[in-house]
């Protein structure tokens, strides 16, 4: 059998641009939680201080994602032969499960306040709360086009957004109590807010796992796969198939191929055109082929509890 793969080299341009963006985004959610603080502080509103406290969490989140898009571009060795493209993964799920322990505490906290109505200023606390809302809301559209094609930076999104709505209930709650003098409208809103986006963490949760656990990626259809790889020129069957996502935007596939005795400079034109239909059709940017002419039916799917290594201690005992 002859083994070859091909690893595509990640565009250090766009890797740039990502930290940036989130460089400034950190920078720009200090200088929210300053003017929260203080303005909490005057207004005398827990909602604002805890609105900071948030934002703090998400500059943390930042922070991490910043980070794990750093470790992204580091280049594959010895000991990590596909490179820390699971950084980002890691982070993403850190960044999610956090969100939701926030959102369970913010559920938490609206319960206790229509049970416990707090007196706040509500023109103050529109006011500042305007200004986080623009904030959050230029971080979000700042990495609202990177969030469809990295995992771990549509997590830091999803909290920018998460802080978006949170910052514009604050105002509409702060004005109608400026108003009407109905602080209950401040935890009925936050509630509203949690739960919505709670759901969208609990997304990225699960797709976070299921890359972790090698699972092939949802817009990849396994059977479509198989069967055009079949039916290229020269392929006679496959098996031993394996398709999984090494990072976000990064799906990896190997596979057996069985073939007519040709030479290795015919196996060559046809790994090339292999790897050119799994990238145009599928999106496949990493393909590793191993050829053998065998004639015996085997499974597309390989068992792996068959090589356990208890199993192995227990053939040699038998």
């Amino acid at each position: 059998m002859i083994g070859m793969a091909l690893f595509p080299t990640s565009s250090p341009h766009a890797g740039a641009i990502i930290r940036r963006r989130l460089a400034f985004s950190i920078g720009l959610n200090l200088g929210i939680i300053a003017i929260e603080v203080v303005g909490g502080l005057m207004a005398r509103s827990v909602g604002l201080l805890g609105d900071a406290a948030h934002n703090a969490t998400d500059v943390a989140v930042l922070v991490i994602s910043w980070y794990a898009v750093v470790q992204a571009t580091r280049p594959s060795h010895g000991r990590r032969t596909f490179g820390y493209h699971r950084a980002e993964i890691l982070t993403a799920l850190f960044n999610a499960t956090l969100f939701l322990v926030m959102t369970g505490w913010l559920l938490a906290e609206a319960f206790d306040r229509l049970f416990n109505p707090v007196a706040v200023d509500g023109p103050v606390v529109a006011l500042i709360a305007l200004v986080a809302f623009a904030a959050n809301l230029w971080t979000a559209l700042l990495l609202r086009s990177w969030a469809k094609e990295n995992l771990n930076v549509k997590s830091a999104f999803l909290h920018m957004v998460a802080d978006t709505l949170i910052s514009l209930g604050v105002i509409v709650s702060g004005v109608l109590i400026g108003v009407t003098g109905w602080v209950a409208l401040d935890p009925a809103m936050g509630a509203v807010i949690a739960l919505v986006v709670a759901g969208e963490a609990w997304k990225i949760v699960r797709e976070s796992v299921a890359i972790l656990l090698e699972g092939v990626p949802k817009e990849i259809d396994t059977d479509a796969v198989a069967a055009r790889l079949r039916a290229a020129p020269g392929v006679r069957d496959i098996n031993d198939l394996h398709i999984w996502a090494i990072g976000s935007g990064l799906c990896a596939l190997s596979c057996r191929v069985v073939v007519d005795d040709m030479p290795v400079s015919q196996t060559e034109e046809l790994t090339r055109r292999l790897r050119g239909e799994l990238r145009e059709r599928f999106g496949i940017r990493h393909a590793t082929m191993e050829y053998e002419t065998t004639v015996e039916p085997k499974p597309l799917y390989c068992d792996l509890s068959a090589h356990h290594p208890s199993d192995v201690a227990a053939e040699r005992r038998s």
